[in-house]
């Protein structure tokens, strides 16, 4: 067993990547809109029949790894992700579920089971399928880190992920999406704005953005999704722009004065180079983009497969 395809099942994006373990290569990628970025729940038929048109595409696999987001859970065949409002306290993962009542039926240590090495999950499509992992974790394996060290990971959501910790839920692409939705509707694409920024721009921006605007948020509290500092004569479309763009990095400084090395990973961190410029110039810190071609977790997840692939089962 050499071809193993990787699954990303995340709340904006659905990626795949195939990984030949003998020549310790990536290959053919795809990448979809994952339904979550539209909605809180999906039900079980659904991820099946996502799962069995991604197969489709790689028919020379011999094995599927999937990782998928954490905080969420099944009630009633119904999977609610971390975005939705119920609380779901079991130990459980959007694509493990699929194999419940199967003879190796399992949750991943990731998820909150019990089982720590990748291991056989079950069949689907007849293609095997084994432990399902979770992305924030993937993401932390993906670097070695030491005390002066951490790494900031900038997606739907976003984790400082240290040796010692995982701070999560601050403020990230869900939050942005909001202010999206909201520019759309008068025909401004904000993300494209935010790539014509220049770091002059942070600098000279005023106002200032409480992006806590959802209940799970890292500082949720009175002053929520409040926008200050508006004078009379600042309050107009490009300051709010830079000074949005501003507000959602300056969040993150706080927890990061300790450490001497930043690792920047996640989407947005690919699609604006600003904000390496804006980590570097004004945290006045040692800013490393792990990679701009492969996605972080999936250098995780490749890194976690070496390391138990010699107690992996050899089932087909």
């Amino acid at each position: 067993m050499r071809n193993f395809l990787f699954i990303d099942f995340g709340a904006s994006r659905v990626k795949a990547i195939t990984y030949d373990i003998q020549e310790d290569q990536f290959g053919k990628t795809i990448s979809i809109e994952s339904p979550f970025l539209m909605n809180v729940a999906m039900a079980k038929t659904k991820t099946t029949t996502i799962l069995k048109e991604l197969l489709s595409l790689f028919p020379q696999i011999d094995a599927v790894i999937p990782c998928c987001i954490l905080g969420g859970g099944y009630e009633n065949d119904v999977y609610y992700s971390w975005k939705s409002k119920k609380d779901i306290f079991t130990a459980s993962c959007l694509i493990s579920e699929l194999f419940k009542g199967g003879a190796d039926y399992h949750v991943h240590r990731d998820h909150g089971g019990t089982v720590s090495t990748i291991s056989f999950l079950g069949k689907l499509n007849n293609v095997s399928f084994y432990s399902c992992l979770g992305d924030t974790p993937c993401v932390a394996r993906s670097i070695k880190l030491d005390d002066m060290t951490c790494i900031l990971n900038l997606g739907t959501g976003s984790q400082i992920i240290s040796k010692k910790e995982i701070i999560s839920f601050i403020p990230s692409g869900r939050a942005l999406n909001v202010f999206k939705f909201f520019f759309d509707s008068v025909d401004v694409d904000l993300f494209d704005e935010f790539s014509k920024l220049t770091y002059e721009d942070l600098l000279h921006s005023s106002l200032d953005f409480n992006l806590n605007i959802f209940k799970e948020a890292y500082e949720y509290g009175e002053n929520s999704g409040s926008i200050r500092n508006i004078q009379e004569d600042t309050f107009n479309l490009r300051n709010f722009i830079c000074s949005l763009f501003r507000s959602y990095l300056e969040q993150y400084l706080k927890n990061l004065h300790t450490y001497n090395i930043i690792y920047l990973t996640g989407g947005i961190s690919r699609r604006y180079p600003l904000i390496q410029e804006f980590f570097e110039k004004y945290g006045q810190k040692e800013i490393i983009l792990r990679s701009t071609e492969i996605e972080d977790t999936f250098i995780g997840m490749r890194n976690r497969l070496l390391k138990d692939y010699g107690n992996i089962n050899n089932r087909s």
